[in-house]
């Protein structure tokens, strides 16, 4: 197993730099039918969601397309599936960022009766409770 970088995981989604495409492209290749070989952590998926979105210019509607295709690739692994998947309906479903879904559905994933939160724009997202 190896483990990805932000940088690598948006040449993977982007595919905008043919020079370090081509490296990535080398680099996977022998991990390409090996499950679950190639780590995505929350923090990589959080950054590079945050990155599509302010430098990138990418729509939500694009953002969920692309974070649905990497959960559905067998190659990659996640700290957790099952949350990582929760965050991407909860971020298409409401008005809350990327993170802020994530870090709601790690805090329900451990057992957290909810996650208090100021931010109003959390208010629709499961599990939380805005103060």
């Amino acid at each position: 197993m190896i483990g990805i970088d932000t940088d690598v995981l948006i040449r993977i989604i982007n595919d905008d730099d043919p020079v370090q495409s081509k490296k990535i492209r080398t680099l996977l290749a022998p991990f390409d039918s090996v499950p679950q070989s190639v780590r995505i952590n929350d923090v990589v998926l959080a950054e590079a969601v945050w990155t599509l979105q302010s430098a990138y210019r990418w729509s939500k509607s694009e953002i969920v397309a692309a974070l649905r295709v990497l959960a559905a690739t067998s190659t990659f692994a996640f700290e957790n599936r099952d949350t990582f998947l929760a965050a991407i309906g909860s971020y298409e479903q409401s008005g809350a960022g990327f993170a802020d879904c994530l870090i709601t559905g790690k805090n329900a994933a451990a057992g957290c009766d909810f996650t208090a939160t100021f931010d109003r724009a959390m208010r629709s997202v499961p599990g939380v409770k805005v103060l």
